[in-house]
């Protein structure tokens, strides 16, 4: 590895840093309770929070919940994709649940806004796949990820991780393109699917629809490829 690559990938663990960490500074306000200045989330949270309480609560007594009670005569609550029954990070939040013996108003936003953080990351890696420097793609995902669009979907967590979910399949769609690097990417892809699959925020799978087949198609086009991503040739 020549001096110039390193000198790149020591810039480009920083920017990976920073943009992770950006989100969580850039909203402060819904990340710390009870302070004169904090924010509390109303539009939404009320319909997702009470079954997130449930659900770490049953994840941290070993047990996951196929049935709840709480709706008429009972619901299947594993069928309901917003409740997310099956989703990977809530193992981790169920020990947090059960270490800090709760999961407050305030949790559930800044586990909201670990989704913007996680779409920062690999929307910054998925720029850095394509012609972009390490700062152009830092910059660049440093305004988008706590820009307008992004900041108005913290009040449904699953938002905020299906659309970082979306962005690792991307990335990872991109990084298969690179020489060698097939199985990893293919790897990196199924991953996103997965998550995203069990993150349970519909609107997100059905926008995957007409998202990301087209950009896979731009893939297979040489000339598009080429001004997209600089990669000539490819294995298709």
């Amino acid at each position: 590895m020549s001096e110039q690559q390193k000198q790149s990938n020591k810039w480009d663990k920083l920017a990976l840093l920073l943009v992770f960490i950006w989100p969580f500074i850039f909203l402060y306000k819904y990340m710390i309770a009870d302070a004169s200045f904090s924010l509390k989330l109303r539009m939404d949270v009320i319909h997702f929070y009470y079954s997130k309480v449930y659900l770490l609560d049953t994840l941290s007594n070993f047990r996951i919940p196929l049935w709840s009670p709480a709706e008429g005569c009972g619901f299947p609550f594993f069928s309901s994709p917003f409740n997310q029954a099956f989703y990977p990070l809530h193992f981790p939040l169920a020990i947090y649940y059960k270490l800090t013996g709760g999961f407050s108003w305030v949790d559930y936003q800044r586990f909201s806004i670990l989704g913007l953080a996680l779409f920062a990351v690999f929307l910054y890696l998925w720029l850095r796949n394509l012609k972009l420097n390490w700062r152009a793609a830092m910059i660049a995902t440093l305004v988008m990820s706590i820009s307008f669009k992004m900041t108005g979907i913290i009040n449904r967590m699953q938002a905020t991780h299906s659309i970082a979910w979306v962005m690792m399949i991307l990335w990872g769609m991109t990084y298969m393109l690179r020489k060698g690097q097939l199985v990893k990417g293919g790897v990196i892809v199924s991953i996103g699917t997965f998550l995203l699959f069990t993150c349970g925020y519909t609107y997100y799978i059905y926008y995957c629809i007409f998202l990301l087949p087209p950009i896979y198609l731009a893939y297979m086009i040489k000339q598009l490829r080429e001004q997209i991503t600089g990669i000539s040739e490819i294995k298709i």
